[in-house]
């Protein structure tokens, strides 16, 4: 987990942003996670992630992605490599996923 990880409501991606994102293979780095038993629609894992702009400014994101199995595994692996190196995991991009029922859910995959 990271030091502080107290997500300003301003700084959660919308599905528009989400999608913004996932169109411009924006590149990030995860530095937390944090498991919530109470998010907008249920249990979920909220992610701290940091991107950097052209002029090398750091920028603080948080997403939240409703909890289940994988992602559980996923969170304590992320916590762990996170515990071993402070500076994140990435690059990595947003990507989208079916589900076993056909529906699109929100994922990483590793940035080339």
């Amino acid at each position: 987990m990271t030091k502080s990880f107290a997500p300003p409501v301003s700084n959660f991606l919308s599905e528009e942003d989400r999608h913004s994102w996932l169109d411009k293979g924006q590149t990030f780095l995860i530095i937390g996670v944090k498991y919530e038993a109470t998010g907008k629609f249920g249990a979920a894992y909220t992610y701290k992630l940091a991107t950097t702009d052209s002029n090398g400014e750091v920028d603080t994101h948080f997403l939240s992605l409703s909890a289940n199995a994988r992602r559980a595994e996923e969170a304590e692996w992320m916590q762990e490599a996170l515990t071993e190196d402070a500076s994140g995991i990435g690059p990595v991009k947003l990507g989208q996923f079916p589900t076993t029922q056909g529906n699109p859910a929100w994922g990483f995959v590793e940035a080339e």
